[in-house]
């Protein structure tokens, strides 16, 4: 069933714009790196990108359950679900704790950009 009188459109406008940061390797180098900002201070970063999917809300359990409220159908849940439970997996293997720059140099984070990337495209 697909919704489109969605209950909270701000709450997706923010699922999207933490999609797009998750699927941008340009982005991430850009926006969450010190170095490449002007005042040694980055405009953005990872935290910022995965608080909306963890913290805010229960996406990283029970996706399903926004279905109608900034979630138009099942398979945006399921494609949602699957960036978190890639994003998951590396918080287990490797800690919560690590700058910016060693996840996006991991191996396993190209998997989540192009889970990211496949979801945002789906999803905008």
């Amino acid at each position: 069933m697909i919704n489109n009188n969605l209950k909270y459109p701000s709450m997706r406008a923010e699922l999207i714009r933490s999609l797009f940061e998750l699927s941008d390797p340009e982005y991430q180098r850009n926006k969450w790196l010190p170095e490449n900002s002007l005042d040694g201070v980055p405009d953005s970063n990872l935290d910022f990108s995965v608080h909306f999917l963890f913290d805010d809300t229960s996406l990283s359990t029970s996706p399903e359950k926004y279905i109608g409220w900034f979630l138009k159908d099942e398979r945006e849940a399921k494609l949602v679900f699957e960036v978190i439970r890639t994003l998951s997996n590396i918080f287990t293997k490797y800690g919560t704790e690590l700058e910016d720059r060693e996840y996006i140099k991991m191996p396993e984070w190209l998997d989540v950009v192009r889970k990211a990337k496949f979801a945002h495209d789906a999803i905008k």
